[in-house]
């Protein structure tokens, strides 16, 4: 029996991209930060169509795995943390790494969509011994 292939009108992109949230500062884990960044964030605007968004995020296209893997261990190595009497290296942000998967079909074009996961790494609340004025700070936002 012979069976027919017919050809793929499948198309797929995957983007990523990475946040901190630190004293109500957003940051882009992405790109790394310079003495002048700190301070200075990213913002969030509403537009019609395309809703609520981060201006200048930076957003990766991934081929696989293994590239999806490194932005993650990237934007941790970059993330604010602190030790405590709990932790070495407390996270001290909330993060969003967020992956976007963009899907088309070039036969259909009803058939297109585009589907967001957003995975959140809320602050560690641990008490942090002689910064519990920051502590409290930290947690308050």
């Amino acid at each position: 029996a012979e069976t027919s292939r017919s050809k793929s009108t499948s198309r797929f992109l995957v983007q990523c991209s990475f946040l901190e949230i630190y004293n109500e500062v957003i940051y882009d884990l992405l790109v790394p930060r310079g003495r002048d960044s700190k301070g200075k964030g990213l913002e969030i605007r509403e537009q019609k169509g395309l809703g609520v968004y981060v201006k200048d995020v930076t957003e990766e296209v991934v081929a696989d795995a293994g590239q999806l893997n490194r932005l993650i261990h990237e934007g941790f190595a970059q993330r604010t943390t602190s030790a405590t009497a709990m932790n070495d290296a407390s996270s001290r942000s909330h993060c969003v790494f967020t992956i976007c998967l963009h899907y088309q079909d070039t036969a259909d074009s009803s058939r297109n969509t585009i589907s967001k996961l957003h995975l959140v790494d809320l602050a560690g609340s641990e008490k942090s011994g002689s910064d519990e004025r920051k502590q409290a700070k930290e947690n308050a936002n």
